[in-house]
């Protein structure tokens, strides 16, 4: 068993894949084929699950994020599911000239509802997960997939796809376990979201039980770069009961030009048109310093990788792909400066399928 154990297919633009509690990096599902035509996938087994040795010292969402950035390329998009996506956005906090951009679906920046934060699981259901542990782990992991199915309209299909890639990396150590729902009590990230400015999509399932479709709203609102997305009668896991939807709304992310291509000036950072904060450049192009070791990217990490040939041209910036069309680096309608969305890329609400921008 490997320090963290990543494989890597396709080709295109850096995507790390984070999976969410008791699970690992093969329980993608077919969703991860039809991803990898569109980009290079780094997809990991968190600490403790999968083919990834436990690291005693981790026990908070930093150290789950501190575990997994050596294997995350510099300006890579960071794509997270659950508790995948709060080490996503812990990842981007503490490295914001590293991370390039967020997808994060069915995430929240806090599990548990308390005082000033109503989107959450109950804690005393969570305590009940966390005795469970300890009379029969297997038992309180399948309970909790059941729950990330529970309100799906394709619940039998996305149920049977978490079952049966259970077991194919082996099963999650027991301490990772109870320490992954420690994180889950204990963090709340609410109060650095507005300092988050890196790029993000977010995504949610419109019947999802364990992180409520508000909770992701409100994510993407006090987002100061932000777009949202209603998965309709989705639940937790909409990219096993709706891979389609899902891909429609992550490649267009994943293609559209860099902040950093968009400005008009080396000093000039585009700003969010929904808050008019600055946007971070993206890493890719902006060859600013990390505050990470980037001699540590390879140390510790086994990989199990398909070979990549040299497809991908460079941009003058240093960026892969090609130079943003001007059409692209308009201003707002509202007279705000930053990158305007391509119609394709405009989060739906699951009402009228209108665009929808997070403020």
């Amino acid at each position: 068993m490997s320090a963290l154990h990543v494989e890597r297919l396709g080709f295109g633009p850096d995507v790390v894949m984070l999976h969410g509690w008791a699970l690992h990096g093969g329980m993608w599902g077919p969703w991860l084929d039809s991803l990898a035509e569109h980009a290079r996938l780094h997809v990991v087994d968190l600490p403790g699950h999968g083919h990834s040795a436990w690291r005693n010292e981790i026990t908070d969402v930093a150290g789950l994020a501190k575990s997994v950035f050596p294997a995350i390329p510099r300006g890579a998009t960071v794509l997270g599911w659950s508790l995948g996506g709060m080490v996503a956005l812990e990842l981007a906090r503490r490295h914001p000239q590293h991370i390039g951009s967020l997808v994060l679906i069915a995430t929240t920046p806090r599990f548990v509802a308390g005082d000033g934060w109503e989107h959450g699981m109950r804690s005393d259901v969570l305590d009940g997960f966390a005795r469970g542990l300890a009379d029969d782990y297997r038992a309180t992991v399948r309970n909790f997939l059941a729950l990330q199915a529970l309100g799906d309209e394709n619940a039998a299909q996305a149920l049977r796809t978490l079952r049966s890639k259970l077991a194919t990396h082996g099963e999650p150590d027991p301490r990772a376990l109870a320490a992954g729902l420690a994180v889950l009590r204990n963090v709340d990230l609410c109060d650095d979201l507005p300092r988050i400015a890196t790029p993000t999509l977010v995504i949610v399932g419109e019947r999802d039980r364990l992180t409520p479709p508000e909770a992701g709203r409100e994510l993407a609102m006090r987002l100061p770069s932000a777009r949202f997305h209603v998965i309709e009668r989705a639940g937790h896991a909409p990219f096993l009961s709706h891979p389609d939807e899902v891909l429609r709304e992550v490649v267009p992310f994943l293609k559209r030009p860099s902040p950093a291509l968009c400005a008009t000036s080396p000093g000039l950072r585009p700003t969010s048109p929904a808050s008019g904060r600055g946007v971070e450049p993206s890493p890719a192009t902006a060859g600013e310093g990390t505050s990470g070791d980037a001699a540590a990217a390879t140390r510790g990490v086994r990989v199990a990788e398909e070979p990549s040939p040299a497809l991908c041209a460079t941009s003058p910036a240093g960026g892969r792909g090609k130079e943003p069309s001007p059409a692209l680096c308009a201003t707002s309608p509202a007279g705000g400066r930053g990158v305007e969305p391509s119609p394709g890329l405009r989060p739906t609400s699951p009402a009228g399928g209108k665009g929808e921008d997070a403020t």
